[in-house]
């Protein structure tokens, strides 16, 4: 789909996201603003109408902006508990390995880094990239 967005550095994202929309703004200014003018005619009211439509879209907007602030801030914080809760059952696990006699120790030991290495090197990107890696098992 557009997960490649994902790969794109921020600055030319932003440019992707910014551009578009100051273009459209802009166009819509140019093409509308004589018809406005001739619509509304030089009546002294005008500017305080424009205001309230701008004053209520800057509201809209703000808030908007407040909630995907707030939902983006959420979804961050559960995936960070997530990784934390996961890394301290690794680091348990490992720290219990480390009774059991030496030959299976070692074994049990480096099938964990491995487990761990996958995780991070390979299941990981895929999720950022949006998809479900082929070796990790379903929820």
């Amino acid at each position: 789909m557009l997960f490649w967005l994902y790969d794109l550095p921020l600055a030319l994202m932003a440019i992707l996201i910014c551009l578009p929309c100051l273009a459209f703004t802009l166009g819509g200014l140019l093409v509308l603003r004589p018809r406005v003018r001739r619509w509304l005619g030089p009546q002294p009211g005008a500017n305080e109408l424009v205001s309230t439509f701008l004053s209520a879209y800057g509201v809209f907007y703000g808030l908007m902006l407040g909630l995907i602030a707030v939902a983006t801030y959420q979804h961050f914080s559960d995936v960070e508990t997530a990784v934390q809760r996961e890394a301290a059952a690794v680091a348990g696990l490992y720290r219990d390995i480390s009774a059991h006699p030496q030959p299976d120790r070692d074994h049990m030991q480096a099938a964990l880094r491995e487990y761990t290495r996958f995780v991070i090197e390979d299941v990981w990107p895929a999720q950022q990239r949006g998809e479900l890696h082929p070796g990790t098992p379903a929820a």
